[in-house]
């Protein structure tokens, strides 16, 4: 994860966890985890969401959209986001409805 990915996630964090129906957490990978774990989990009324995030350059590799795929097979919120509002809007809320 380049430098500016992990300021990307941080600043996603933030907003997504001053929702007040929103808890989510950055997945930090090891080699306990399964490859291609999406960097961001959480949930927003009882839905869960995973989030693979990448800068408007940055470039998602076939095992990630693989998880994502499987993810998203389990009746989960999974999506590739590049930004705060991407992230919003993918979970089906406009920035100010809070």
């Amino acid at each position: 994860m380049t430098n500016s990915e992990s300021l990307l996630v941080r600043r996603i964090l933030k907003a997504l966890n001053d929702h007040p129906r929103i808890k989510a957490i950055k997945i930090h990978g090891s080699v306990y985890m399964e490859i291609g774990t999406p960097d961001i989990v959480g949930c927003f009324n009882s839905q869960t969401f995973l989030f693979e995030v990448k800068t408007d350059d940055g470039k998602i590799s076939n095992i990630q959209l693989k998880r994502l795929g499987e993810w998203s097979a389990t009746g989960a919120i999974a999506y590739v986001i590049r930004s705060v509002d991407e992230a919003f809007d993918k979970l089906g809320i406009e920035v100010n409805d809070e």
